[in-house]
């Protein structure tokens, strides 16, 4: 309980970020699956769809390389960046 504190209308008030609890599960779960992202499997005419389990370390690797080749294309913090995606992994990438 160090990392609450009572507000003064009973509701308690978190002294952690949500950056710094993302780190957290990616540090205490990192062998768990985080998400199952939909993915097409079929070939051909026969579109089979199923969902893949993804790691909150496989989620980490992802989101660390998605913020590296933005740094590379010289994107800085703070600058807006749009994000086109079919509903993929990215769109929760990008928020990590």
């Amino acid at each position: 309980m160090n990392a609450w504190h009572q507000s003064g209308n009973g509701y308690p008030l978190a002294t952690e970020t949500l950056k710094d609890l993302i780190d957290s599960a990616f540090e205490c779960y990192a062998e768990r699956t985080a998400i199952r992202v939909l993915q097409k499997t079929g070939r051909g005419g026969a579109d089979k769809f199923r969902y893949v389990p993804v790691s909150y370390s496989q989620l980490r690797e992802q989101r660390d390389r998605l913020a590296n080749g933005l740094v590379a294309l010289g994107v800085v913090k703070g600058q807006r960046v749009g994000l086109v995606t079919a509903g993929g992994l990215e769109s929760i990438l990008i928020f990590l």
